[in-house]
Parts: C-alpha cells; structure tokens; sequence
C-alpha cells in the first residue's frame, strides 16, 4: 500500500499543500470549511505528518528524552511519565522515556542514546541519583534541561518542585488535628533533599506542637518498596508504648502496612490511623487511605510548557515551579477528640 503524502491530501482536497499544513499543524488561516475537508480526508486517507522531515527543515526532532528511574512498583513514576507524554503530543512531540538505575555511567548511555536521536529536550523524572556531571554534558550541546523535583543544585535548567515538607507538615497535622499525640513514622533515610524535607515536615509538625518525636517510633528504610513498610509497621506496633497513628512517607510504605496489620488483625482505623504520602497506591487499598496528593498532571502541562518556552527560544534563563500538596482524605484517621 504506497504511503499517503500531503500532496495527496492536497489534491483530494483541492487545496494547496501549504492550506493542508496549517489545518493540521493549527497554524495560519484555514477556512472552517476547509479546514473541516481536510481533516475528514486526513482520516480517511490514513495520512501521517512526517515528523523527521518537518525536523529536518525546522531543525527539531520533535522529540523530549525522559530519564525515569527503574522502579516496577512505584506508580509515582509511571503517572508523571503519562502526564508528560499527553501534554508533550498536544504540541506535536513525541516523549521517549528510558529507564535509569541510578549509575552515572548507566544513567550516560541513556542520555547519549537519546541524544543520537537528536532530541529536542530532556526531561529527568525524579532520579535520586542524578549525575550533575551528566546534565552539564546536555547543557554543553545546547540541550534544555529539566528536573522533576530532584534538582541536585544544578543551575541554569528548569525545574519542577514539590512542597514535601508542607505536605508532610500537612499530614501530620493532621493526625494532631484529630487527636493524636503518639505519632509513628515511615519514611526513607535522608539521602536526597525530598527524603529529607517529609522528615523535617513531621518533625516540624510535631514540635510546633509540643509533641515528642520518640525514636522507636521512627522507621527509616534505603528504598519505597512495600517490604520496608511491612517491617516499619512490624517494628512500631510492637512498641511497648505504641503510637496511635502512622504517617507514612509513601504510598509503598502504606501498602506494606496494611499488608502487616491484616496479618494481625489490627483494624485500620479503629486500631491504629494510617495517612500515605503521593496517592498512588491509597485509592486501591483495601481500605482505602488517606493521603498526600501529588498533581501529577499539573507537573506535566508545567513541564512541557517550559520546555516549549525553552526550544522556542522564548526564554534562557531556568525557571522553578513549585507545587503544594493537598490532603486526600478517606477516613482512615480516628477522631479521638469525639467524647466516647
């Protein structure tokens, strides 16, 4: 079947070429009559713009790398990756996305990959790891940068942030809003500025407060996996003197909660009050948590968006974006101000 060109379309439209380039492209003047002929024939016709030879003429690839970390669990990445991609096609590109494992050399073929695809824009998607060295190597070629919330300090590259330490502030007040005062927490060990700042939010929390932050109600783990939170619940609710509620610093943690407190009989919230951290996870579980929300779509029109600005030439210097979370609530925190 020989393959459908613009000329094609143009003929059977009986436009000229350029008309049909502005009715897809949504670019110039185009009769809604005309524009409307077009379109149908398009569809019937099966046509599909040349992207490689438009970059060609344009100098664009109409291609975004996206850097994201191997995790097979971790929902986060995979709904920031699908926000990206969207926003990404609404402006005619493509986003290419290749798995990283945190090694600067593994992390340097990935990008150089993208780059023989000449690439417009790379995009890195939450990595703890990141290699500065490697995001000044794309700056050298002329190619704009973007971080996701771990921006490693590196300067003159757009960033996307999250406020996790309200979020975590936000959670933990929570907690203390309704009651509690022994309050447990799981989370990461602070081995990257997101880790470190939902830490400080639930020791903020709970100093501003007047509460003690015991250390035997503080499991820290190297990775988000639902193992690590099975065994931060295992290690808290074994306490002698157990807290009443758990925040944990993600919904990986507050799966392998539940996992543990089900094994035990231990009922949610009834026994012990549990709040996640991203919404990744806590809509499915069973039951269902209160979380931290993270607006992932959001994070992606911004990230898009300042690229474009970026590969239009609209803007050379780096902009930071910062996003502030919001609590989710599916009661699954005790009030225990209520008089019994």
């Amino acid at each position: 079947m020989p393959i459908v060109t613009m000329a094609d379309v143009a003929k059977e439209a009986g436009v000229s070429a350029t008309t049909v380039a502005r009715a897809i492209n949504n670019s110039g003047y185009v009769s809604e009559s005309n524009r409307k002929k077009i379109l149908e024939i398009v569809e019937r016709l099966g046509y599909v713009p040349n992207r490689l030879a438009s970059g060609l003429k344009n100098q664009s690839s109409y291609i975004i790398g996206n850097i994201v970390p191997f995790s097979p669990v971790n929902l986060y990445f995979n709904q920031v990756t699908e926000a990206l991609s969207v926003e990404a096609e609404k402006f005619g590109y493509h986003l290419i996305s290749v798995f990283s494992d945190g090694g600067e050399t593994h992390e340097r073929k990935a990008l150089e990959g993208l780059v023989s695809q000449s690439v417009d824009a790379v995009i890195f998607t939450a990595g703890v790891h990141i290699s500065p060295k490697n995001v000044e190597w794309l700056l050298k070629m002329g190619i704009p940068v973007l971080m996701i919330e771990r921006t490693n300090s590196v300067l003159g590259i757009d960033k996307v942030l999250l406020d996790n330490f309200g979020g975590s502030y936000q959670a933990v007040h929570h907690l203390i809003e309704m009651g509690h005062t022994k309050i447990g927490f799981i989370g990461s060990e602070t081995y990257g500025t997101t880790e470190q700042q939902r830490i400080d939010g639930y020791y903020q929390a709970m100093k501003d407060t007047g509460l003690v932050c015991k250390p035997e109600w503080e499991a820290l783990f190297p990775s988000y996996v639902p193992a690590y939170g099975f065994e931060g619940a295992k290690q808290l609710l074994s306490c002698e003197d157990r807290p009443t509620a758990i925040f944990a610093s993600s919904d990986m943690y507050a799966s392998g909660l539940l996992q543990y407190t089900h094994s035990k009989g231990i009922s949610i919230p009834d026994d012990i009050s549990v709040v996640g951290f991203d919404n990744t996870l806590s809509e499915y579980l069973s039951p269902a948590l209160t979380t931290i929300g993270i607006p992932v779509w959001e994070i992606g029109k911004s990230a898009i968006k300042l690229l474009m600005e970026r590969i239009q030439n609209k803007r050379s210097i780096g902009v930071s974006m910062c996003y502030n979370l919001s609590l989710v609530d599916r009661g699954t925190v005790k009030d225990l101000t209520k008089k019994k």
